[in-house]
């Protein structure tokens, strides 16, 4: 399963700063744009979009790159 996502940075670090400044608790990246009241939608993802988080996971995206 996938959940892409994607937003403006700008909007992000405006997020992160009402997140630290009124202690939020939020599970991800979307809760905090979704407390700034801005649309969420879904997008299509593709199989090769991985999420790299260890050696292992570096190293399957260092092989789907060099596929391309």
């Amino acid at each position: 399963m996938q959940t892409p996502q994607v937003m403006k940075p700008n909007l992000l670090r405006d997020g992160f700063e009402l997140v630290k400044r009124d202690a939020l608790e939020v599970t991800d990246d979307v809760s905090i744009v979704e407390y700034l009241k801005h649309p969420v939608y879904i997008t299509e993802g593709s199989y090769t979009n991985i999420k790299v988080t260890t050696p292992d996971d570096m190293l399957l995206a260092e092989r789907l790159m060099n596929d391309k």
